[in-house]
């Protein structure tokens, strides 16, 4: 049996063969694949030093997830794409906690207070902590705006569908949209803010129970309807 050396020429191809997309998809599976373990390492080690500090830096980020500076911009182009991929991971387990919150009442009402106390809750055992994550959002939002609204999406669905079933029983006002519930998210991340800077006559609880207070007003809901829990 002979063999023979032939040099791959597309311009005369008769159309692709299947062993050639099986190739072809072989080795695209095993690039995604590296990809995807690298980028998941580099999110963890940014998640994890952001945690501490916000100003960390790239290098240390490749060092913690012990790759070169290289291997890491070659997946994140800048430190707002790594912020971007770290807030939507929290974004995305905040959702999967708050719905846990929100499912244990029934009320209408009482389902959407505790997904707005929920968020405080999640974010607020370290006051610190809850001034780099607000803080970092603004940021990153006014740099990236559309790729920031695109995170956020998880969290706006979940509160977006507890208001629409309000208003199916008139329990807020009919005409109640999605816009009303990106504010009351916004309104929500502002005062957690807020909250890192209260003086100390001034509790949490407090500054929840008139967050909740002015989005009731806003959404035409009973401003004395009852609340979900407690901010510990």
């Amino acid at each position: 049996m002979t063999s023979a050396t032939a040099r791959y020429d597309d311009s005369q191809s008769d159309g692709p063969r299947g062993w050639e997309e099986r190739a072809v998809a072989r080795s695209l599976d095993k690039a995604r694949h590296r990809t995807l373990r690298h980028a998941h390492r580099a999110v963890a080690a940014a998640e994890a030093l952001f945690s501490d500090d916000a100003d960390f830096t790239m290098a240390q980020v490749a060092a913690a997830a012990g790759m070169s500076l290289k291997t890491l911009y070659r997946h994140f182009a800048s430190k707002e794409d790594l912020l971007l991929a770290v807030w939507e991971e929290l974004t995305r387990r905040g959702a999967a906690a708050l719905e846990d919150m929100v499912d244990t009442h029934t009320a209408p009402l009482e389902r959407i207070t505790a997904f707005i106390e929920g968020l405080f809750t999640l974010t607020s055992q370290d006051t610190r902590y809850s001034a780099r994550f607000v803080a970092t959002h603004w940021r990153v939002a006014q740099a990236r705006p559309r790729e920031m609204a695109a995170t956020r999406a998880p969290m706006i669905d979940l509160i977006a569908r507890e208001i629409a079933r309000a208003a199916e029983v008139g329990a807020v006002r009919s005409d109640a949209s999605r816009s009303d519930a990106e504010m009351v998210f916004t309104l929500t991340l502002a005062g957690l803010h807020a909250a890192t800077l209260l003086p100390d006559d001034v509790t949490v609880q407090r500054q929840v129970d008139e967050l909740i207070r002015f989005c009731f007003h806003a959404l035409g809901a009973s401003p004395d309807a009852p609340r979900a829990s407690a901010i510990e």
